[in-house]
């Protein structure tokens, strides 16, 4: 009987700590979830400058090419 009452505890004490790890997992995967969405949003701008980099040295390029010719 003894046992009995102490697996029963064990299981009443085991609850919230099963309430605790699931809001832990569940706080993990949006954190995981955020990351992400900012690791794709940084390849995005990353991308765009590339881009931006790309069309500024076209422009210098045009710009020096104008003026050696004067």
């Amino acid at each position: 009987m003894a046992q009995d009452d102490k697996d029963q505890q064990e299981n009443l004490n085991a609850d919230p700590l099963r309430d605790v790890i699931r809001r832990q997992a569940i706080e993990l995967q949006q954190l995981m979830d955020e990351c992400n969405r900012l690791r794709n949003e940084l390849h995005l701008c990353n991308e765009r400058n590339k881009v931006v980099q790309a069309k500024r040295d076209t422009v210098r390029a045009a710009y020096a090419q104008k003026h050696r010719g004067l």
